[in-house]
C-alpha cells in the first residue's frame, strides 16, 4: 500500500490538525509499536501500512514538509477550504480577475562569443608561464649566489687589511 496524496496523514497518525511536534512524535511511537510488521507476522498488508505510518511521521515532523502538505492535503467534506472546522468559508469567494494578455518577452539577443582567454590559460601558455617562473627562480638563485660571493670577497678584503 503506497502512500498517495489521498491519504490524510493526520488520520493515519490519529492526531488533530493543530497537533504539535511532541503529540505527533508520541502518537507515531505508540502506533509504531503496535503496527510494526514484525508484531503482525500473518498480516500481508502490515508492511504497506507501516510504510504509510512512516511517511506520515516524516512529513508531519518536518515543519517545511508539513506546511507544504497542509497546503495540498485532502479536505474532508465537513472542513472548509482553509481547514477550519466549519463548512462555511471565513472569507468571501474570490472574484474572477480580469484576463490579461501575457507580457511580451524582449527580443532575444544573440549570444556573445566567450571572451578570448589570456595566453597563460592555454596549454602552451601554461608551459611558457611555468618555464618563465623557473627562469625567474634561476635568476634569483644566481643573484643570491653573486651577492653572497661579493659579500665574502668584501669580508675577506677587510680581514686582509686588518691583518
Amino acid at each position: 500500500m503506497a502512500a498517495t496524496q489521498r491519504e490524510d496523514y493526520y488520520a493515519v497518525l490519529e492526531v488533530e490538525y493543530d497537533a504539535d511536534a511532541t503529540a505527533i512524535r508520541t502518537s507515531y511511537l505508540r502506533l509504531a509499536k503496535t503496527r510494526h510488521p514484525d508484531k503482525q507476522p500473518g498480516n500481508s498488508h502490515a508492511t504497506g501500512r507501516f510504510q504509510l505510518l512512516e511517511a506520515a511521521y516524516y512529513t508531519l515532523s518536518d515543519p517545511q514538509l508539513r506546511a507544504k502538505y497542509d497546503r495540498s492535503r485532502p479536505r474532508s467534506e465537513n472542513r472548509g477550504p482553509w481547514g477550519n472546522p466549519s463548512a462555511a468559508s471565513p472569507c468571501p469567494a474570490p472574484t474572477p480577475t480580469k484576463k490579461t494578455r501575457p507580457r511580451k518577452r524582449p527580443a532575444e539577443q544573440p549570444e556573445e562569443p566567450p571572451p578570448k582567454r589570456p595566453w597563460w590559460h592555454t596549454p602552451l601558455g601554461r608551459l611558457r608561464r611555468s618555464l618563465d617562473i623557473q627562469q625567474q627562480w634561476r635568476d634569483w638563485a644566481q643573484d643570491a649566489y653573486d651577492f653572497r660571493h661579493k659579500l665574502v670577497e668584501t669580508i675577506q678584503a677587510d680581514v686582509d687589511t686588518l691583518a
